[in-house]
């Protein structure tokens, strides 16, 4: 991918390392096959290079989820709690996004998998716009967080379904005051 993009990118590996925020030597291990790359790093260095991450991950359904991601080098956010309602304090993961207000939510349970597994963060956005497709994080008083997909959206109406489990839409009232709307997932950095 490197070879196939960095001359009509005009990057050298120095300035590509710069831009990834590491080494050029770093930088020239990963391209060597030295050195493992994590999800995170394959992602920002797929971004990097404008490269259609759709297309690399096709065939790979476990990584579906992948396109939605939208990489940013270094920016740190808080971990508050945990999908089953854990709270967390001085805990802040490395992020893919870079949004005011955004946080992550540790994945500590299997309900979610493959789409989310146990060690992952689900990186919310509290301010975001909800729209049809998009992932979004509600915590219910008194029995935690759940993570669903939007199907409608009729004022404070919205109707949603679990992401990995097949079964009809449920409708849920934003305005309920036994509901609290956290987000919406905009990422996932991998556990």
């Amino acid at each position: 991918m490197w070879n196939a993009t960095k001359d009509g990118l005009g990057l050298t590996q120095a300035q590509a390392a710069q831009r990834l925020g590491m080494s050029q030597s770093a930088f020239s291990q990963i391209l060597s096959g030295t050195v493992a790359v994590n999800s995170v790093m394959a992602l920002n260095i797929t971004a990097l290079l404008g490269a259609d991450l759709q297309k690399l991950c096709a065939g790979l359904d476990e990584y579906e989820h992948l396109v939605k991601i939208r990489p940013v080098t270094g920016c740190l956010l808080p971990v508050t709690l945990t999908i089953t309602g854990k709270k967390i304090t001085n805990t802040s993961i490395q992020s893919m996004i870079n949004s005011e207000g955004a946080f992550a939510v540790e994945i500590d349970s299997e309900e979610y998998r493959p789409r989310y597994k146990p060690g992952d963060y689900a990186v919310v956005t509290p301010h975001a716009d909800i729209n049809i497709g998009d992932e979004i994080l509600i915590h219910f008083k008194k029995t935690g967080c759940l993570i669903r997909v939007v199907d409608t959206i009729d004022g404070d109406r919205v109707g949603v379904h679990h992401p990995t489990l097949p079964g009809s839409a449920t409708e849920i009232n934003l305005d309920d005051p036994k509901i609290n709307m956290h987000g919406v997932i905009k990422g996932v950095s991998f556990g």
